[in-house]
């Protein structure tokens, strides 16, 4: 079922209407309308209030909005949750990094560049309401690395 039409039919179950819904999440009717029709995905910080205010599991919306909205990252992951289910998670020798640590490093080593933006971006505005320095120095690195490749300097 696609993240839009669980959007509708939990409403719907919950008896509100569009408008009503829109007013408890602070956005517009017409915009919770483009959701249910799939013509947009929300944002993560209006996915969460989505799935208080239905009832829903998060984690399951988190994955079907990343499902619809970019489906060449979600692949990348679900690639690496199979290959880790498949196999016990143990440390890289002398890296510290887990089985699925090293398959999503590299499946994204693999990306072309413009992808590889595509994900430093998405990882930023994850970690941009944290006060993780480290985590935003190192994307920042990440991500100017990735702009020389694009230059063909790299």
């Amino acid at each position: 079922m696609s993240f839009g039409l669980i959007i509708k039919n939990a409403r719907e179950k919950l008896g509100l209407t569009q408008l009503e819904l829109a007013k408890e999440l602070d956005c517009s009717d017409a915009y919770i309308t483009k959701i249910e029709k799939g013509e947009r995905i929300p944002a993560e910080v209006l996915i969460e209030s989505m799935a208080g205010a239905l009832h829903l599991d998060r984690n399951e919306m988190m994955r079907l909005a990343l499902k619809e909205s970019n489906p060449k990252i979600y692949s990348a992951f679900r690639i690496a949750d199979t290959a880790t289910s498949l196999k016990s998670v143990k440390a890289a020798e002398g890296t510290g990094l887990s089985l699925q640590d090293r398959i999503v490093l590299k499946l994204f080593r693999a990306l072309p560049p413009e992808d590889k933006m595509e994900i430093i971006g998405l990882l930023r505005a994850h970690i941009a309401n944290l006060e993780n320095i480290e985590a935003k120095e190192a994307l920042d690195e990440l991500k100017e690395e990735v702009k020389l490749q694009m230059m063909g300097g790299g």
